[in-house]
């Protein structure tokens, strides 16, 4: 049972990898194929984006990650089917025309179905230590939205 959950976690640790440079690369193919069919992004001010419409952006060049990085913190497996994965993303990327750096933490759930394992969601959390350092409004700290010019609370 332990060495089936580190091989999962190993396993899901090595496509969080594939994901991070099918983004540096824009290999929105390779990427649709980790994707469930039913994915979504969660944004910190709620905003949902879905699997086509992430791609989409990528194919389009409106989202483009000069670097990236994962950072796993945590891995757990949920018997052998379902795995929640929590780190930080170490970014700099452009969207929109805007210029978009920052440590940004996050987690990830995959499924195994049929045999093969899938993200089904992502959620990029905001944090109130994140959004004073930074300066921004909730809305400034967004993964994927433009910065805006913050307006303090």
């Amino acid at each position: 049972m332990v060495l089936e959950e580190c091989r999962v976690e190993d396993h899901v640790k090595s496509l969080g990898a594939k994901v991070v440079q099918c983004l540096l690369k824009a290999d929105t193919a390779s990427l649709s194929e980790i994707l469930d069919d039913g994915f979504v992004l969660r944004q910190p001010d709620g905003q949902l984006i879905s699997k086509d419409q992430w791609l989409q952006l990528l194919a389009t060049g409106q989202i483009r990650y000069d670097s990236l990085v994962a950072e796993f913190t945590d891995v757990h497996v949920y018997d052998g089917q379902v795995a929640f994965v929590s780190g930080y993303t170490v970014s700099s990327k452009t969207y929109c025309g805007q210029q978009i750096t920052g440590r940004f933490p996050y987690t990830v759930l995959y499924v195994c179905r049929a045999g093969e394992w899938h993200i089904v969601a992502i959620h990029q959390i905001e944090s109130a230590h994140l959004l004073e350092t930074a300066g921004r409004t909730k809305v400034g700290i967004d993964y994927f939205s433009p910065i805006k010019s913050p307006k303090r609370l």
